[in-house]
């Protein structure tokens, strides 16, 4: 639950600095917010695709770790890009 908390805590942040920018500048750069948080069951199972250990010692963290800490993580934004 606490991974919980912690996401929403930062998807409030981001969306009062998306709210606030608006306010001051009458557009924000970004323009969507979601967020998600795996199960523990699908944290799991990509580790075992990915042939990951269950630990993280230190020797592990390596190049294989990329990618599933995308899969982990919680709030995103996307930005609008805005032509020059």
């Amino acid at each position: 639950m606490s991974y919980k908390f912690g996401i929403d805590e930062m998807m409030t942040k981001i969306n009062i600095l998306k709210d606030e920018f608006t306010y001051i500048h009458d557009h924000s750069p970004i323009e969507h917010v979601k967020s998600r948080l795996k199960s523990a069951d699908s944290v799991l199972g990509k580790t075992a695709r990915k042939g990951l250990p269950l630990t993280l010692d230190a020797r592990h963290l390596d190049a294989k770790m990329e990618g599933l800490h995308e899969e982990v993580r919680g709030p995103g934004a996307t930005l609008r890009v805005m032509p020059d």
